[in-house]
């Protein structure tokens, strides 16, 4: 993977937050963030082939939000690798979450469709409160 983007050692509440906005990331590192790496209020974009290393909370979390994330990699998630609140739709696909506390979250009438994902030590893998988490084939544990 060729990095576009790095951010790293960041001391704000998140790394980088997207309020009410169109985006596209693409080839990027969040690294040793105090909070979220990235955190997505009511926009609508795409993340894919990124990396999320050590996030002291969520990894990505999104709110009111239509996000598409593909080939991301999660590492020791402070919290959550994803986090899906406030009527989100989240489609997800190889999407690998290596430690940390839950794998993937749903809340207040979200939905994350996942098609492939890669869990490896997470205290929870999948969080749903009254919301829809759907997984395709090809859903590896280990």
């Amino acid at each position: 993977m060729r990095t576009l983007v790095e951010i790293s050692a960041n001391k704000s509440e998140d790394a980088l937050n997207i309020v009410r906005s169109s985006f596209s990331i693409k080839d990027s590192v969040f690294s040793d963030g105090l909070s979220d790496a990235i955190d997505v209020d009511f926009g609508e974009g795409v993340i894919e082939t990124s990396q999320f290393n050590r996030p002291g909370n969520d990894a990505i979390d999104v709110s009111g939000s239509k996000v598409t994330l593909r080939d991301i990699s999660i590492v020791d998630a402070g919290d959550k690798g994803i986090s899906a609140g406030e009527n989100s739709v989240v489609e997800a696909s190889n999407i690998s979450v290596w430690n940390g506390n839950i794998a993937v979250a749903s809340k207040d009438k979200s939905r994350v469709n996942l098609n492939v994902i890669k869990l490896a030590n997470a205290a929870v893998g999948f969080s749903s409160l009254s919301e829809k988490i759907r997984i395709w084939p090809g859903v590896y544990f280990h």
